[in-house]
């Protein structure tokens, strides 16, 4: 049994009993600092110590009932006396609002603050905003040669009238026969456009090429494995499932890290919960040496994708044919294509650029109304 003995200046516990709605909290405030003297040691005069008989001792009950009510805080409904401990360390953090919502003088440091967020410069940040209009947008690799000099000659020759018109740069006829008007293009834009507001009906859809051989970006030299490999077509790919084609380049605005990124930000994931859908990636270069050099393509694709999309991500190497631009809206390179594709391979709905609010608001109800779609073959 030890006996601890409690000395101070000023040996007085007073005790506050208020009453709160018909209760009573007692507190327990000591009006100078009490040390503990026992053996060495130390204890808190607010912990019970032990007395001869071995019993618990409380210090509240040495309190003089004589003593003057003195309320702590100025009135009831506070808290009780928080310990030192409680009010140190991560407990002791109080969490409220936004700090420009903070009347109480936070609010005149929060512009401060929203500038020091983190360590990436100005410059770095405004380059994760998209740019609207292509003049702003990163200028991509200067074309081959060889391609540049094709593209020319048959734009030369296009403009005397021997030539199809496919020859001509930009040539796009009108889709539809305009019984479904599409959104419209203005010079450099950058924002999606030519989306039709509907589902186009199958008979006046294009359907994906039946005879376009795509390569999966998986390489292997298992010779069990050479098979999956191995050159396909495109059209059994998109058969069977709701499809989300998604067409690239390569360039800054066309990339997987860039434009297909932020389309499937947007509707990839609530695309992808709906039954019986897919999601596809196909690289297409109308760039002759692009095309014929498919295999470095390939190997840069390959490690910028997870494992789980080298079998859905493709890369076109054949011939560049007018048939495939006007069913896949290939005509713009400098930006992503997106194509919803039904069961069946035809293209219902498409558009070209980046995404906007019309045009992702446009694809998820038009998607989900094409997944859930009575499948008709005639």
């Amino acid at each position: 049994m030890h006996r601890v003995a409690l000395c101070a200046r000023h040996a007085a516990v007073r005790t506050a009993v208020v009453a709160e709605g018909g209760g009573a909290v007692h507190r327990s405030v000591t009006s100078d600092a009490l040390s503990s003297i026992s053996s060495g040691s130390r204890t808190s005069p607010l912990v019970s110590s032990s007395s001869s008989s071995g019993a618990p001792v409380d210090v509240t009950t040495a309190a003089r009932s004589d003593a003057p009510l003195e309320p702590y805080g100025g009135g009831a409904g506070l808290p009780a006396i928080a310990s030192s401990s409680d009010r140190s360390g991560a407990f002791g953090i109080s969490y409220r609002g936004a700090l420009e919502e903070d009347a109480a003088g936070g609010a005149r440091h929060s512009t401060m603050v929203s500038k020091m967020w983190s360590n990436i410069p100005a410059h770095v940040r405004a380059s994760f905003q998209a740019p609207k209009t292509l003049d702003e947008a990163p200028k991509g690799s200067v074309p081959q040669v060889f391609d540049s000099a094709v593209a020319q000659a048959k734009a030369l020759v296009a403009s005397t009238g021997l030539a199809p018109a496919s020859w001509s740069p930009g040539a796009t006829a009108v889709y539809y026969d305009g019984r479904y008007p599409l959104a419209p293009y203005k010079k450099g834009q950058t924002a999606a456009y030519n989306y039709p507001s509907v589902l186009v009906p199958r008979e006046f859809s294009h359907r994906v090429p039946m005879d376009m051989y795509i390569d999966p970006v998986f390489q292997t030299s298992d010779p069990e494995q050479k098979a999956r490999a191995r050159a396909r077509t495109l059209f059994p790919c998109v058969q069977g499932k709701t499809t989300l084609l998604m067409v690239f380049s390569a360039q800054p605005m066309s990339g997987l890290f860039t434009g297909l990124k932020r389309w499937l930000d947007l509707v990839g994931e609530d695309f992808l919960e709906r039954k019986n859908t897919q999601v596809l990636k196909l690289h297409c270069e109308e760039g002759w040496l692009n095309r014929r050099t498919h295999a470095l393509t390939k190997f840069h694709l390959r490690r910028q994708v997870s494992e789980d999309e080298l079998f859905t991500t493709f890369v076109y190497r054949g011939k560049w044919k007018w048939e495939y631009v006007r069913a896949l809206h290939l005509y713009d390179k400098e930006l992503p294509v997106v194509l919803l594709v039904d069961a069946l391979g035809y293209v219902r709905w498409h558009a070209v650029g980046l995404p906007t609010d019309e045009a992702t608001a446009l694809f998820r109800t038009l998607s989900s109304r094409l997944a859930t779609e009575r499948r008709n073959f005639l």
